[in-house]
């Protein structure tokens, strides 16, 4: 074991970053360990993908380590044995596609594998000397260049740090995804190590453990010796006799990490003997002229070739064997992979002693051991299986995957347009009308109603894209069942039954009409959530939980401001009938979501992580705050009153999250930009109700519907934060990243959609308003009303409350009622809307 050095590790690349620090490692003449990921942060596969090949390749030219981080970075934790398996297969087979080889050692994504999850096991099962840390740098903490120099000093701490047991050595982490710690704490973390004596190695050398251990020849699974040929094949170097097992844990701080689990496992698998397979001269499958063949293998290395080979034939069938044949064409691509499985899971050594012979559509027969029947004899298992999602094929989709790599096909194209014009535009617009007594009600609902159908249908007849079970699929058939609902109820009502029993069925058809109207566009907002969801693969795994938390805040953050939206233009004589303060409800429903995430955020009696109490914090910040506004919002006399709580609750919170730790630059700048805006709509509503209303519910005691233009800012804010935050998913800034899209046309972006959606909903207000409310047909005098007989503050007409009201007023009053919770009144002999002279009639006693 050395001393006096610190075994340097970077995590996640290659990168843009990585040759730069490459660059820096070799002016200070250090060597570093680097656990490579195949696959992340939309990167593309490092074997098939410029310039990482060559990244990897100068690696090992200049003398540092390659290990393994898996292919995706999934947490093997939380994965299957099967999968945990798939993970590291596929990075191995890229390795040796780069460097003819596969390492001997890894670090496990967020630092988890333990022994109770099976995933100890089966890194032991692999051959893999599980490494962790005992010096982390915080790198990820600390993005930005107003960040990096908490991770400068908490480095230079650890290298100051003096004991009676002076420490000797260090394991520590880095990201080369992450340019602040590349470009700039590096050279700062060399020159101290530089500055003490020490010198900068891998982890492999601190260990003590020679080169040859490092890596494994793919062929027989022994270790590697010698870098002679970098592009060597598998195979092609000498083996040596040590084998890597005998590296043995010891005390050292680079084989004990500090109090992590211990960094090398004890012992790996030895390598058996190689069983070399003649080639295989039948057709695995025959159509028309196409013959699929297998190639043989006789180790992992050639597995994952007849893998490959197999994957590039099938690409041929479809113009070889014509249409005719495309069902045999898909079980062959079926075969290749389940064989990509196989090999992925088979361990160092797989044997392929097969006979296969598959007749042209229907038959096939499979000859061999058992184990090749049950691995590789998989094409009739495959196509008499279901698929899960809208009854598609699922067979192009990678294992551990959501999504198959096609494109969206025009169908799918067509689907989504279809339900987003039907229930993104056209139902709440009809619900809009319908609240409103129009005319245009039932016909703006069947065209909807119809578009919907259509769409549906189109679901489930696109090719292209294949996707794996997911919510959209399952939950479509309860928003269509939503529907149906809501089509036989209009019907009902439009036929005016009213004698009879028809006249108590009608009452509570009513409101059971008004309520499915006014569920309908909120759970189409949830299904097209699902859908953008699913078509991108997103939301599973690991990423679930977080998902959940970006998407519903968001969506809370959006309707909020939806609220205050239609509280400012048609909500205010619904107010004073409640006798109730806007800030009471606010403060109410913030005490309720404080309580939830109080007790939700973190499970109590485990151990804090992440951003554990962060999250409890803010929820007992919202719980305590939202009990003073409910307080403060009433006067001693029992009037309403307005207060700045829930301005000062948006304003906090925003400044909490925009302080979330995140791994990505574009990720920490687009919280950033998050936390401003939350932050904004928080100072704009105290501004508000403090300098532009004064404590008053609205700015004119007689016009109670008129607003500032500075009022339509806290709403808007909202919606403009609601979406910062469902965009900044970890997936979705992964996805960005990758495209090199800067957080600035990202924003941009999303505060585009925000307008629009402002738009929207200010247009649809509008739309009730004028039909509600036809300025034509109300006097100038009828709805001039002063404060007390709004009863504002009470009054000989308004009572204490505000109850008691008469003429146009009152008819608002009624009006906005029924546009927020109290039901749809059927259509009426009177189609013409209402005007504030006549008396409304509604059906079914409402």
């Amino acid at each position: 074991m050395e001393e006096n050095v610190v075994a340097l590790t970077y995590d996640d690349g290659p990168w843009n970053f990585t040759s730069e620090l490459l660059d820096t490692l070799a002016a200070f003449g250090f060597h570093a360990t680097f656990f490579i990921t195949g696959n992340n942060l939309g990167k593309g596969p490092i074997d098939t993908t410029p310039p990482y090949p060559s990244i990897i390749r100068r690696m090992i030219a200049e003398g540092h380590q390659i290990a393994s981080h898996t292919w995706s970075h999934y947490s093997l934790q939380n994965l299957s044995s099967g999968l945990r398996y798939d993970q590291m297969g596929k990075n191995e087979r890229a390795l040796a596609n780069i460097i003819g080889k596969y390492p001997t050692y890894m670090r496990p994504p967020y630092s988890q594998c333990d022994a109770a999850s099976g995933c100890q096991a089966d890194m032991l099962a692999l051959g893999y000397h599980r490494i962790f840390f005992d010096l982390d740098t915080q790198d990820y903490l600390n993005p930005l260049p107003t960040q990096i120099q908490s991770s400068k000093d908490l480095v230079a701490a650890a290298l100051a740090h003096t004991t009676t047991s002076p420490i000797t050595d260090y394991l520590s982490i880095q990201h080369d995804v992450i340019e602040q710690s590349v470009t700039n704490l590096t050279s700062y973390y060399l020159s101290l190590i530089k500055a003490k004596g020490w010198k900068g190695v891998t982890v492999g050398e601190c260990l003590g453990d020679p080169p040859a251990n490092w890596y494994r020849v793919p062929r027989s699974g022994s270790p590697f010796a010698g870098f002679s040929s970098l592009n060597a094949g598998p195979g092609s170097a000498s083996s040596p006799t040590t084998n890597a097992g005998t590296l043995s844990a010891t005390t050292s701080v680079c084989s004990s990490a500090s109090s992590k689990p211990s960094p090398v496992m004890d012992t790996t698998v030895k390598p058996s003997a190689s069983v070399v397979v003649p080639p295989i001269t039948t057709c695995a499958v025959q159509a028309g002229t196409f013959c699929g063949k297998l190639n043989a293998f006789g180790d992992k290395a050639d597995c994952l070739k007849s893998a490959a080979h197999c994957y590039l034939l099938s690409t041929s069938c479809w113009s070889e064997a014509g249409a005719r044949n495309s069902a045999s064409c898909t079980k062959f691509r079926q075969i290749c992979q389940k064989l990509s499985t196989y090999c992925a899971t088979c361990g160092f050594m797989c044997s392929m002693p097969v006979e296969m012979v598959v007749t042209s559509a229907t038959s096939r027969r499979i000859g061999g051991p058992l184990g090749l029947l049950g691995l590789v004899g998989i094409s009739c298992l495959l196509w008499t299986g279901r698929t899960a999602a809208h009854e598609h094929h699922a067979d192009n989709i990678p294992e551990g995957e959501a999504v198959s790599p096609d494109p969206l096909d025009s169908t799918l194209w067509i689907h989504i347009i279809i339900q987003i014009i039907s229930f993104g535009l056209i139902f709440p617009t009809g619900m809009v009308l319908g609240i409103a007594r129009s005319r245009w009600h039932v016909p703006l609902q069947v065209t909807g109603a119809v578009l919907a159908i259509v769409g549906y249908f189109l679901g489930h007849a696109h090719g292209g894209r294949q996707f794996a079970p997911n919510i959209h699929a399952a939950f479509a058939s309860s928003l269509m069942l939503m529907l149906l609902l809501q089509v036989v109820f209009g019907i009902y009502l439009k036929l005016h039954l009213e004698k009879g029993i028809h006249a108590r069925i009608r009452r509570y058809t009513v409101v059971a009409h008004g309520i499915l109207g006014k569920m309908l566009p909120v759970v189409s907002w949830v299904q097209m959530l699902f859908g953008g969801i699913t078509a991108l693969g997103f939301c599973r795994g690991d990423h679930l939980g977080q998902c959940l938390a970006h998407f519903i805040m968001g969506s809370a953050f959006i309707g909020y401001g939806i609220v205050l939206t239609i509280l400012l233009a048609v909500g205010q004589y619904w107010l004073r009938r409640t006798g109730r303060s806007q800030e009471f409800f606010d403060s109410l429903l913030i005490a309720a979501w404080g309580c939830v995430n109080t007790f939700t955020e973190h499970r109590w009696g485990g151990p804090w992580v992440k951003n554990d109490l962060q999250h409890t914090s803010m929820g007992i910040v919202w719980w305590c705050a939202g009990l003073l506004g409910v307080w403060l919002s009433r006067k001693r006399d029992g009037r309403p009153k307005r207060n700045l709580i829930p301005g000062i609750v948006i304003l906090m919170t925003g400044w909490a999250m925009s302080a979330h730790p995140q791994g990505l630059p574009l990720s920490t700048m687009v919280h950033s930009v998050f936390g401003y805006t939350l932050m904004a709509a928080g100072a704009t509503r105290i501004v508000e109700i403090a300098f532009v209303l004064k404590d008053r519910n609205s700015i004119s005691s007689k016009h109670a519907e008129e607003t500032n233009s500075f009022q339509h800012l806290p709403p808007f804010l909202l919606y403009a934060s609601g979406f910062l935050f469902m965009g900044a998913t970890e997936e979705q800034m992964e996805l960005l990243s990758a495209a090199h899209v800067t957080h600035v046309s990202y924003v941009l972006i999303l505060y585009s959609i925000a307008f629009l959606l402002f738009l929207f909903v200010n247009m649809l207000l509008h739309l009730y308003a004028s039909h509600a409310w036809p300025l034509k047909a109300a006097p100038a005098a009828a709805v001039k009303l002063d404060a007390e007989a709004l009863g504002m503050n009470g009054g000989a007409r308004g009572g204490l409350n505000g109850h008691a009201m008469s003429g146009a007023g009152d008819s608002r009053v009624r009006d906005a009622e029924e546009f927020e919770l109290e039901g749809l009144i059927s259509e009426g002999e009177d189609e013409g809307g209402f005007s504030p002279g006549k008396k409304r009639t509604q059906s079914g006693g409402l």
